[in-house]
């Protein structure tokens, strides 16, 4: 893999561009290549607030001549039913030889039910501050937070796992019984598939990607969205009942199993990409001429001020991680998920 900015790659030109985010359809305009296939990972207008120029110019990429690869069968779906564009489905993979059960575990068990959250705090529509408060209310577990936010602690959370290396993750999976992940925007939906991959199980809201491999009551619980009383329910229950636990987690151990390998899903992709690429019928000079006009200027760095210390920016994160936990559920003013 070779990792160069744009402004470096003179006039090399390259059998396929894959754009992999909507910005980056973009930079197509600035490169040399003979076709094009664009790797759609979520709807991204469901990420940018309702009536911004982003969110009408990242539908604009969906409507352009460029042939699609999609990793999930909703996106596929939705890209058909909106947009009527014909998207190449090749699934995301699983890490085998990582999300196994077998390997050190980040902590013994204790008796009571551990429970995980995962993902970045400040982030309204991952909703770990809501689903951190909901569980504040369930008495007798044991709450761990996985973040990619840099905070060293949080109130009700037992321990807290910042910027894990990706090789440390499994240790932290397999410690616990249930990830609960309450988001209400994915594409693959990837952490519950790596908890099943470890041992555990999942209680999740029937996001988009879920369906790709949770069944409900079978493998890990399904919520409506903004349902926190069938959050509480499905937790409490999974508690006081060791029996269903253990059925739901060698259910969802036997999900992961049938999953693709990463090597047997890179195969696939590969093969769909080329396939994809075939398809383009405008050569690369003709689908520059027709790009929109977008902003493809990198999005600026967060400041640091000089000085600023980690407690400080890990006060902030927490802050904000805390205030959008104490919204009423269903609170996302400004988006759109349809």
């Amino acid at each position: 893999l070779r990792i160069v900015p744009l402004s470096r790659l003179g006039d090399e030109a390259f059998d396929i561009a894959v754009p992999t985010f909507w910005r980056t359809v973009a930079a197509l305009g600035r490169l040399r290549f003979a076709s094009a296939v664009y790797f759609v990972q979520s709807i991204e207008t469901r990420m940018q607030p309702k009536g911004s120029a982003r969110r009408e110019a990242c539908r604009a990429t969906y409507r352009l001549p460029i042939p699609v690869v999609t990793e999930a069968g909703w996106i596929a779906e939705h890209l058909r039913d909106r947009y009527r564009r014909d998207a190449a489905l090749a699934r995301n993979g699983l890490r085998h030889d990582l999300y196994r059960p077998d390997g050190p575990a980040a902590a013994p068990p204790t008796g009571k039910l551990r429970i995980l959250v995962e993902g970045p705090l400040g982030q309204a529509l991952k909703n770990v501050g809501r689903t951190l408060a909901i569980l504040r209310r369930v008495p007798g577990i044991e709450t761990w937070l996985l973040t990619q936010s840099e905070v060293g602690w949080y109130p009700g959370v037992s321990r807290v796992f910042s910027r894990l290396p990706v090789g440390d993750v499994p240790a932290v999976y397999r410690a616990c019984d249930v990830l609960v992940k309450l988001s209400f925007v994915e594409g693959m939906f990837g952490p519950p598939l790596e908890m099943f991959g470890c041992g555990g199980t999942a209680v999740v809201y029937d996001v988009t990607g879920a369906e790709e491999y949770i069944a409900h009551d079978r493998n890990g619980i399904v919520c409506p969205r903004n349902d926190e009383a069938a959050v509480l329910s499905a937790v409490q229950a999974l508690a006081r009942d060791p029996v269903r636990l253990a059925a739901m987690r060698s259910e969802a151990l036997a999900t992961a199993r049938a999953w693709p390998s990463w090597d047997e899903a890179s195969g696939t992709f590969r093969t769909v990409l080329f396939r994809q690429a075939a398809k383009m019928e405008d050569g690369g000079d003709g689908l520059r001429a027709r790009l929109p006009r977008l902003d493809d200027s990198p999005a600026r760095a967060s400041a640091r001020p000089p000085g600023r210390s980690a407690r400080l920016r890990s006060a902030r994160v927490l802050f904000k991680g805390w205030r959008l936990g104490l919204r009423r559920p269903g609170d996302l003013s400004g988006f759109d998920l349809d």
